[in-house]
């Protein structure tokens, strides 16, 4: 049939078709792209959280004044499979405190979780962060995607508000 011949309407229905095929391949192409950053960046992104969680715990036996001591341990084997991180922060004096997250990661999942002693369930999903600044994670019910130094820097400080607290 000539083009001539064809009405309009069937030439746009024609266009979105193939404008809604370039579109799932692109969402395709999208997730090809998002399980080799996950596959290539997490464990670095893991190794990074694990440093800033050791720096973060390890600084607080240097702050006499914050009464408060912190310890991070990894576990897990390192060449593969779930690895894993307890990180512990104790209040010291009269009336000590102790509190623990567990974190799990596995290479390749699409989120770290986190359990903590009062029995709270965290997860933090990967995400790309903006202006190609590698992989960050987003956490359950926030919008502020992190990198490891910060998601690190956040789960110290809020085990340390809970064992400075006043309430039991």
């Amino acid at each position: 049939m000539n083009d001539v011949l064809i009405p309009e309407w069937l030439k746009e229905l024609e266009n979105e078709a193939d404008l809604d095929a370039a579109r799932r391949d692109a969402a395709e192409q999208r997730a090809i792209a998002a399980q080799l950053a996950l596959d290539t960046d997490g464990p670095e992104f893991w190794h990074q959280l694990l440093k800033g969680l050791s720096i973060n715990s390890d600084a607080l036996e240097k702050m006499k004044k914050v009464g408060v001591r912190g310890h991070a341990s990894t576990f897990g084997n390192p060449r593969g499979g779930e690895q894993r991180c307890r990180v512990d922060i104790a209040r010291t004096g009269i009336m000590p405190k102790l509190t623990w997250t567990d974190l799990f990661y596995t290479p390749g999942d699409s989120a770290i979780r986190c359990h903590t002693l009062e029995g709270e369930v965290k997860n933090f999903a990967f995400c790309i962060l903006p202006k190609r600044k590698g992989l960050g994670v987003l956490q359950d019910g926030e919008f502020a995607p992190m990198n490891a130094e910060e998601m690190a820097e956040t789960i110290v400080m809020q085990m340390v508000s809970r064992v400075r607290s006043t309430e039991s």
